[in-house]
């Protein structure tokens, strides 16, 4: 097992359990609480915020939501935190005369909300987060950063499968870059499309 693989391990168990613990004990707190996990791929990026173009990105993230008092009528509101175990990036790297490479990585989202509106027969979902995210070597140049800083934001359509199940479809929008920490800050921005499965 190599270090990134044993750091994702540790970060997933360090996670998971509070929620675990809140689980169990869900009837006596009546809580409502979830784990979703998510995987994504976006064909290419756009020159938005980052400067990065022609990269392609997978994407997974096993997130956890507690409802908390919502501050608009009618709509279910979350606050999230998660693990991304695994993401990549395969981009035109400039240092090489944008010869493609390929970089992979995880990360954490400390923080975020998820906004979810009921309606007859789905619930649309608006949601935004933040992260961190180590990446393998320097990226998305040689005067890069291997840390960088990430944030979402997500739209979705949630539908329930079973009693406490539902499938999301949507789309994230994803910003990650070093945050002006690196000598080069190039950034990559991704259009996301993705599935998730939520466990309530």
């Amino acid at each position: 097992m190599d270090c990134l693989t044993k750091a994702r391990f540790l970060l997933l168990l360090i996670l998971a359990y509070p929620f675990s613990n809140s689980f169990a004990q869900l009837s006596e707190k009546d809580e409502i609480r979830y784990v979703s996990t998510t995987l994504g791929y976006s064909t290419n990026s756009v020159i938005l915020l980052g400067k990065t173009p022609n990269t392609k990105t997978f994407y997974s993230y096993i997130g956890f939501g507690k409802e908390i008092k919502s501050p608009l009528p009618g709509v279910n509101t979350y606050v999230t935190r998660g693990i991304v175990p695994y993401i990549e990036f395969s981009y035109p790297k400039r240092d090489e005369g944008s010869r493609r490479d390929i970089v992979s990585g995880f990360g954490i989202s400390p923080l975020g909300y998820s906004f979810v509106k009921p309606f007859k027969y789905f619930d649309f979902e608006t949601a935004i987060k933040s992260g961190l995210s180590l990446i393998n070597k320097t990226f998305p140049t040689d005067k890069g950063r291997r840390l960088n800083y990430s944030f979402d934001i997500k739209l979705a359509i949630q539908r329930q499968l079973f009693s406490q199940t539902y499938l999301s479809l949507g789309y994230t929008f994803h910003h990650i870059s070093n945050a002006q920490t690196g000598s080069e800050n190039p950034g990559v921005d991704s259009n996301i499309f993705f599935f998730s499965i939520k466990q309530f």
